[in-house]
């Protein structure tokens, strides 16, 4: 055991371990009645991560790559699961995206990224020479659309947005061609394009239209990005202090605690605690980097690339909403974000990665 334990990469831990308990400090900051209940069911899924991060470091990895009807099997319940929250899932905020369970919240999807991550790292590693052949790429593409046709039908379009980039960016730095990546983004632009004049809703279009313009309805559609804007403007080198946040402790600033937890944290703790946090993210994609690197087989090097452009995409998508460079869509913000669903998927991903850091011949 103990020699297990010298060879997890701790750099890791202790960046996840960081982002964590950033979390919970600003849970414990943001004002409201069920406060002290937010920090206990996350502090509760947080405890429940790191006990599986330590769990899976034991377990021996090439268990799952042997195992052929597990991962089928794993991606087909995550598809049914998709699927019925169609029907059976609560409606939040206009998305049928979530299972209820007492006190709880289960979100299928999330499970869906952990299904695709086993799905992609099975198939391409077993003829990732073959990576040129459009035919071979269309088929994981199909495994893609199984889970991103349910979720744009909750709908839920950001998220969607994050399965296919997930796909492409992993498709292209496994080596696709240049010609083939340019058909991809002619495709992708047509499909936009039907999308838009087909498929998006008014509300979504909305969000598109306030992103380019948040002024265009400031009490209506773009409050969101104003207010986090304002948060994030006015937080200056240290910020306001923890609990001082004006933004945040008005109540002025919505949903502080997921989709915009990074402007309520930097309201109150400024540049320098945003710089931190981007450099906990660092230390995380530089680590990974290095164990791709360092793998010892295509499987456990396409997984561990997989987990680092999901954990990226993710954090980029966050940010880049809550400081108006991109859309809001209601991406978690990882492993800080309040919720079970995300932590937990990204915990059992983080301890695959350290079970296969451990096992590689270069630590």
């Amino acid at each position: 055991m103990m020699e297990i334990l010298k060879k997890i990469d701790w750099w890791i831990m202790l960046a996840a371990g960081y982002l964590m308990s950033v979390s919970v400090l600003m849970l414990r900051s943001l004002p409201g009645d069920g406060g002290v209940s937010y920090v206990a069911k996350q502090s509760l899924w947080i405890g429940i991560g790191l006990a599986i991060i330590f769990a899976l470091s034991f377990l021996d990895w090439r268990t799952l790559f042997e195992n052929q009807i597990f991962i089928l099997s794993f991606y087909l319940v995550s598809v049914g699961l998709v699927i019925a929250v169609l029907f059976l899932g609560s409606r939040v905020r206009g998305a049928s995206s979530w299972f209820r369970l007492g006190a709880f919240s289960v979100e299928p999807s999330e499970i869906a990224k952990l299904a695709l991550l086993f799905v992609f790292a099975r198939y391409f590693s077993r003829r990732h020479s073959d990576i040129w052949l459009v035919g071979y790429v269309a088929v994981p593409l199909l495994y893609v659309l199984g889970i991103i046709v349910p979720v744009f039908l909750q709908p839920n379009f950001g998220l969607a947005a994050v399965l296919f980039l997930m796909f492409a960016s992993l498709v292209f730095f496994l080596g696709l061609r240049p010609k083939h990546a340019f058909v991809g983004i002619v495709v992708f632009l047509i499909v936009l394009v039907v999308a838009w004049y087909g498929l998006l809703k008014t509300y979504q279009k909305e969000r598109v239209f306030t992103f380019l313009n948040p002024y265009r309805d400031p009490l209506g559609t773009g409050y969101n990005a104003l207010q986090a804007k304002i948060a994030i403007g006015s937080s200056g080198l240290l910020g306001k202090g923890l609990g001082q946040g004006t933004q945040t402790q008005l109540r002025l600033l919505p949903e502080a605690r997921t989709d915009f937890i990074f402007a309520a944290y930097t309201e109150e703790l400024g540049l320098i605690g945003a710089l931190v946090l981007f450099g906990a993210y660092g230390i995380i994609f530089i680590r990974l980097s290095s164990i791709t690197d360092h793998a010892i087989n295509n499987f456990s090097r396409i997984f561990t690339l997989a987990f680092l452009l999901k954990l990226y995409i993710e954090m980029v998508i966050n940010v880049g909403g809550n400081i108006g460079l991109l859309p809001i869509t209601g991406i978690a913000l990882p492993f800080v974000s309040y919720g079970g669903s995300n932590l937990i998927v990204n915990c059992i991903a983080l301890g695959i990665v350290q079970s296969i850091h451990i096992r590689s011949r270069v630590a």
